[in-house]
């Protein structure tokens, strides 16, 4: 919620391009300027230093404490005593040096990013250093120098050396290898490598003079820019005024910074009007004041960032100008021409139509040149065209002829929407109307004039465009697209069947365009691009495999010269000659999209407010300088903060405990003249990218233990990929020892277990053999007693035996003596 709070904030900061406006219509165009508000980056109004992160990020010595700007939000350090900070830089270590009142020392960050500040107002030798302030820093081949007005501390090798210089002194430069210093009252010197100064004989002139800079100019020159009394060049080793234009406005308005830019133009500061930008010789490009962009008009700070572009510090806040951009811009906001639909380079003028009429000025353009209405123009403007060497005007009270500042009335029926020559004639210009088609007519000395109304066709024809089988096509963004043929007299139109494609609803009002490219008529139903199909006599989708880049549904729309300009949310891309598209940070007039090619390299885009002009020979900066990598800003576990992008060394994988819950991501990119959309993955959890999003944090929660690699990145301005590698702890019970006790407790309850078993067999095998015996002992005495029972029973049959026998015997002796 917090980013996407500052975005908003940051979106009605930005104004996207703030550009001069005055009470008698000033006509420069401006580069793209973003302004900072102390609402945005919470802190003080001044900036006193501005200076670059190696990450890309920008730094600000504010009032209020150091600010670090990465693209996405402010974050401020306070120093202890929350000292007002006047100077910021920062070395090849990574090391923010910061200076201000008592106050010298510098910020350097542990293996997570988080920063600490150290002192190192103890490791001067002086006695008046807790009472001095440091307002300048300058590091150079001998090393890092902090300068206050009477005094230069060298650092070098962690060892700090005073330097007591001739007398009080401004800021130091460094000119090639020369290390030069102004002393208030006495003139210019050289600061030699055994610690001495050396006078500058011819700098005497400055006895009486403030120098405000001292910048590099060609080969051994240099210029000197004072506060009050202009700009001098130093040139074969004398001083002499620098004879420019811009030289005459330093003296007014007091110059306070200077800095020379990348592509060898400066950008001069003043404490009463603005910023003043020129090119090598002196001549002004651009005026930057409160009345056409800034917060303010009192230069505290110039800085160069590494992409080219030039961030101001004021004493109302901060400043980014694209001044490496090939657009610049005119922006309207008080109204004073108008939305712009239309343009042309016409007889050394550039004429601008609007809902207001047609405004002219010199072009290109002088300084201090202002548009002018043309007489008899007021009113709505759709269109300007040139025919037969004469400026026509498509007005809502019909067709004006445009001469310098005087217009003339052509033709008054109605209002008139575009203006077209015939393919087959060159004496007939054919009209859209505000009801339908009309004709002008060259008359015998070869001006336009009224003719007649082309009969049959009474819609509004807003886009009117013949095809390659002359066949006329109509198109109204509300009402449809229409076709019709012109019949030999050209005084009807015969209308044509349209049927449509499939994929268009039928029985729907249809939104239609027409588009021409490389002779051919494309026609923009909604969010279809259609040709006509003469076979089958109806409208179809067509790819467009002239450009791989280009899909069917995209919206685009061509230049005069058949340019090609795609248009995508906030911004629009330029197809160059080598088929790659470049992308441009302006909004369209939507409905009325329009870019005019004014000569073989300059285009005007119709933008929403105003207009802009894009140079189409001029590099469009998309990171060609420098390609920054997106930046991983802050992580957050608990209660814990940590920094990644201020961590300049590889990374220690962070170790989260298993009670915490959640880890939260926060990333950006230091793109600054427009928000970008980035994506992210998290490898060990999900392999696939996310969509872009501008939404610049990312929580997990309840993720199981394992290492996981948080990436991002931005796959339209970068080939780089931003990581953060963390391990995500297991509970106590998850962890591999827990695991062995876990698995030694089973082994010995296993063992229990078994042995108990063991004991319980051979327990049961002693029971199972005690029973066997009785049974083997029961089983003995049965077969005991049954040999008995068996013994006895024969000893029984034998006496029975002996028994009878003797009952026999008795019977047979009884019977004998019977006898």
């Amino acid at each position: 919620m917090y980013y996407k709070v500052a975005f908003i904030i940051r979106g009605y900061s930005i104004l996207l391009f703030i550009l001069y406006i005055s009470s008698v219509i000033s006509a420069q165009e401006i580069p793209l300027l973003i302004n900072f508000s102390n609402k945005d980056y919470q802190a003080h109004n001044q900036n006193w230093s501005i200076s670059q992160e190696h990450s890309g990020c920008i730094l600000s010595a504010n009032s209020g404490g150091m600010l670090i700007y990465d693209g996405v939000k402010w974050q401020k350090y306070n120093t202890p005593g929350q000292q007002i900070i006047r100077a910021i830089s920062q070395d090849d270590k990574g090391r923010i040096f910061i200076g201000g009142y008592a106050t010298i020392g510098y910020w350097n960050t542990n293996e997570f990013g988080t920063l600490n500040y150290h002192s190192l107002l103890d490791s001067i030798q002086s006695e008046n250093i807790h009472n001095d302030e440091i307002w300048h820093f300058l590091e150079t081949d001998r090393g890092l120098f902090f300068q206050s007005f009477s005094m230069l501390y060298l650092y070098q090798k962690g060892s700090i050396k005073t330097i007591r210089p001739p007398g009080n002194i401004m800021y130091i430069r460094q000119i090639g290898d020369r290390i030069l210093v102004p002393v208030i009252q006495k003139g210019l010197y050289e600061l030699l490598p055994n610690g001495t100064f050396e006078f500058i004989p011819g700098s005497e002139f400055l006895i009486d003079k403030r120098v405000a800079t001292i910048l590099p100019s060609e080969g051994d020159d240099f210029l000197i820019g004072t506060q009050n009394a202009g700009i001098f060049k130093f040139h074969n080793g004398q001083f002499q005024q620098w004879d420019v234009p811009v030289n005459a406005p330093m003296i007014t308005y007091q110059l306070n910074k200077g800095i020379r830019l990348s592509n060898g133009y400066y950008a001069f500061g003043t404490i009463v009007q603005g910023l003043f930008i020129t090119d090598a010789d002196g001549h002004i490009l651009y005026h930057i004041n409160q009345k056409n962009g800034l917060q303010n008009n009192t230069v505290l700070a110039l800085h160069e960032s590494s992409d080219n572009n030039l961030w101001v510090g004021l004493d109302k806040g901060l400043a980014m100008i694209q001044t490496s951009s090939p657009l610049s811009f005119y922006l309207d906001k008080q109204g004073a021409i108008g939305t712009v639909y239309t343009a042309i380079h016409y007889d050394g003028m550039l004429y601008i139509g609007s809902n207001q009429g047609v405004f002219y000025k010199q072009w290109p353009e002088k300084q201090g040149q202002v548009f002018k209405l043309v007489k008899g123009t007021q009113g709505q403007v759709w269109n300007l065209k040139i025919f037969n060497g004469q400026l026509l005007c498509a007005h809502n009270s019909g067709t004006l002829k445009i001469k310098g500042s005087e217009s003339e009335k052509l033709f008054s029926n109605t209002g008139v929407y575009n203006i077209i020559p015939l393919s087959n004639t060159s004496d007939y210009l054919l009209q859209g109307t505000y009801t339908g088609l009309a004709l002008l007519k060259k008359n015998s000395h070869g001006l336009w004039q009224q003719d007649s109304i082309v009969k049959g066709f009474y819609t509004p024809a807003k886009e009117i465009a013949f095809d390659t089988d002359e066949k006329l096509w109509i198109a109204h963004p509300r009402q449809g697209i229409f076709c019709v043929q012109l019949s030999k007299n050209l005084e009807q139109a015969i209308p044509i069947a349209v049927k449509m494609p499939d994929e268009i609803p039928k029985n729907t009002g249809v939104k239609g365009k027409l588009k021409l490219l490389n002779e051919q008529l494309y026609i923009r139903a909604d969010s279809l691009t259609l040709k006509y199909d003469q076979e089958i006599q109806k409208l179809v989708p067509v790819g467009l495999d002239l450009y791989d880049s280009l899909a069917l549904s995209d919206f685009w729309i061509t230049a005069s010269d058949s340019s090609i300009f795609r248009i995508r949310p906030h911004r629009i891309e330029y197809l160059d000659s080598e088929s790659h598209w470049q992308s441009l940070q302006v909004n369209l007039s939507p409905g009325d999209e329009n870019v005019i090619a004014l000569n073989d390299s300059i285009y005007l885009l119709c933008a929403t407010e105003g207009y802009a002009l894009f140079n189409k020979h001029q590099e469009v900066n998309n990171f060609t300088a420098v390609e920054w990598k997106p930046l991983i800003t802050e992580v957050v576990v608990a209660k814990q903060h940590y920094q990644p992008f201020l961590a300049h060394k590889s990374l220690t994988p962070l170790r989260i405990s298993a009670n915490e819950k959640s880890i939260r991501l926060s990333y950006a990119f230091p793109y600054f003249p427009e928000e970008v959309e980035l994506q992210y993955r998290l490898i060990g959890y999900q392999q696939e990218w996310s969509t872009p999003t501008k939404n610049f944090t990312k929580e997990y929660t309840n993720l199981p233990p394992g290492s996981y690699e948080f990436q991002v990145r931005n796959v339209h301005l970068s080939s780089q990929i931003a990581s953060y590698p963390f391990i995500v702890l297991p509970h106590w019970y998850q962890t591999w020892w827990a695991a062995c006790l876990f698995f030694l407790f089973i082994f010995l309850v296993a063992r229990w277990l078994w042995k108990l078993h063991h004991i319980r067999l051979a327990q049961q095998r002693r029971e199972m053999e005690i029973e066997k015996n009785r049974e083997l002992h029961r089983q003995k005495v049965e077969a005991r007693n049954e040999l008995l029972r068996s013994e006895i029973e024969n000893k029984n049959r034998k006496l029975a035996d002996s028994t009878m026998n003797l009952v026999r015997k008795n019977e047979m002796l009884i019977k004998l003596k019977k006898i």
